[in-house]
């Protein structure tokens, strides 16, 4: 936890973590190590100065209301959506560029309105940010990203108990939740 003041000079409470940054952002071009600051309003991301006793460095933050959708994605996921971005960028030439191997390894997808951010995956992290996100939405009275992609697509509930399951998983829902959304998921 970090005692950090907020826009009006108070002190709030914000949680600040590492997290392995593999792409996404437009200002930051390479895979690295960033301190994650969760707020009430916004997720800040820092990284540590040249040397040790340097101050931290503010790379980019991302408010709440920017955020599309939290997701974990497996590597499979992942990287097809850059070998997507690759074609586009790079034409018939994408295919000749090295491909990495895949793992079982999971990932953290934060999409905002203008890019979508890529972590590993932690869990600490993952149930932090859905916390916070959720509980901005609810004081907001912003729609839940959930029901807008209902809206506009029919997704596969399967899909969607294996993501709440996920969830629990990490602790950011509870059982009661996880069984009452799954039994409206499954129209029971």
């Amino acid at each position: 936890m970090e005692n950090s003041k907020d826009e009006e000079g108070n002190f709030s409470n914000s949680e600040m973590v590492m997290l392995e940054y593999i792409g996404g952002h437009p200002l930051l071009n390479k895979e690295e190590f960033l301190f994650v600051v969760v707020k009430d309003n916004k997720i800040l991301f820092k990284k540590s100065g040249k040397k040790s006793n340097d101050k931290m460095i503010d790379v980019f933050e991302v408010s709440y209301s920017e955020i599309k959708s939290v997701s974990i994605e497996k590597e499979e996921e992942v990287i097809r959506r850059y070998t997507a971005t690759r074609i586009a960028l790079f034409g018939p030439f994408a295919l000749a560029m090295k491909k990495k191997t895949v793992d079982k390894k999971e990932y953290l997808i934060v999409e905002c309105k203008d890019f979508i951010l890529s972590f590993k995956k932690n869990d600490n992290v993952c149930a932090t940010i859905y916390k916070k996100l959720v509980e901005y939405r609810k004081n907001n009275k912003v729609e839940d990203a959930n029901n807008i992609a209902d809206k506009n697509n029919v997704i596969d509930p399967l899909e969607k108990i294996k993501t709440l399951k996920e969830l629990l998983d990490m602790g950011a829902i509870t059982e009661e939740e996880f069984n009452a959304k799954k039994k409206e998921l499954l129209n029971l």
